[in-house]
């Protein structure tokens, strides 16, 4: 590194290095899963997460580098600058932040993929493609504001011009709680979709929840995304609460943005003949031979499963696909059928 770090400098890097092994973990386990399946690693889901983790680790490169190299402070408190140590660092946070939309939105896009790959049924299909257009315009605005925040563009990263006002630009703490804001309701939504569409299919109450609860754990990025909003801005005093903090829950929140959206992948590894499926075999074999008398039952248990899953559309798909929707029974049934199968192969 070009300069001593400072203790804040310390502490973001230790927490760059840590985040980036995970990701790198992450998309390795993916890629292993992955090879367990029919396809590979070649969906479009698995390019776009492995296209966001290149940025964020372009992202993280930037971020080292305005820490640590150069000219730099040694860390990422701003009190602590020097004039032309903020200039440097305002210079390389302008495109981190370019990065940091282009990499988020990577991620959530690699999830809405995955999910048009396990679920099949249109007005599944019509939603993520709705929520799909959000992002990617949430994105371009996000983009435009970033790119114009300063008028004239130069003065985000040349404080004398904001100082001597001429420059104009937002306030950052506002710009990236905004951020924030909208960034958390959109997971919300993408975390939401396949909740359903779970719920609706012919599995085993506990298999439903073990399954929702794969696809809810992207929930930690919103916690990411909350804890670095409350050290962006403090409404009291309308002012960042610490940048340096504000900056490693940046990185926090990436990494887990890309984690969560691998997670749902490795059901193959895990089990496929992993220690979940073994365990599952040891107590399917218990309780067999506890409950021997049961398994005359199971022919009629699965009758009655496929008898359930020709019964008629609940009055929310009436809701959805309209009046006519009911003269699609059979595509409905194909399509839970398909996605209970992907989810068997991908997920579980």
């Amino acid at each position: 590194m070009g300069v001593q770090l400072q203790p804040n400098g310390d502490v973001s890097v230790r927490v760059s290095a840590a985040m980036m092994t995970l990701v790198l973990l992450s998309l390795l386990a993916r890629i292993w899963s992955r090879s367990k399946t029919p396809k590979g690693f070649t969906s479009p889901d698995d390019a776009l997460i492995a296209l966001a983790a290149a940025v964020f680790y372009a992202e993280q490169i930037l971020f080292l580098y305005s820490v640590a190299g150069d000219g730099a402070s040694g860390g990422s408190n701003v009190t602590l600058m020097t004039l032309p140590q903020l200039n440097r660092f305002f210079k390389y946070l302008y495109a981190q932040e370019l990065l940091f939309v282009l990499c988020i939105t990577l991620a959530k896009l690699s999830i809405l993929t995955f999910y048009r790959r396990i679920f099949s049924v249109r007005s599944f299909v019509r939603l993520t493609w709705v929520v799909l257009a959000m992002c990617v315009v949430w994105a371009v605005i996000c983009a435009f504001v970033i790119v114009f925040q300063c008028v004239p563009v130069h003065g985000m990263w040349d404080v004398a011009m904001q100082l001597g006002k001429a420059a104009t630009c937002l306030k950052p703490e506002k710009l990236i709680f905004g951020f924030e804001i909208s960034n958390v309701a959109i997971d919300l939504l993408i975390l939401a979709l396949p909740v359903y569409r779970v719920q609706r299919l012919q599995l085993p109450t506990a298999k439903k929840i073990s399954v929702s609860c794969i696809f809810l754990l992207g929930l930690f990025v919103c916690v990411a995304c909350a804890v670095r909003s409350y050290y962006v801005w403090d409404p009291v005093t309308n002012a960042t609460r610490s940048s340096s903090t504000s900056m490693d829950w940046t990185t926090i929140e990436l990494a887990t943005a890309l984690v969560c959206a691998s997670l749902p992948t490795y059901g193959p590894i895990l089990f496929k003949g992993g220690l979940a499926t073994k365990m599952f075999e040891m107590y399917q074999s218990l309780r067999g031979s506890i409950q021997s008398g049961r398994s005359q039952s199971v022919p009629a248990t699965a009758e009655s499963t496929k008898q359930t899953a020709k019964g008629d559309y609940s009055e929310y798909d009436q809701l959805v696909d309209g009046p006519g929707g009911v003269r699609h029974k059979a595509a409905e049934r194909e399509s839970n059928a398909y996605a209970m199968n992907r989810i068997r192969v991908e997920v579980v």
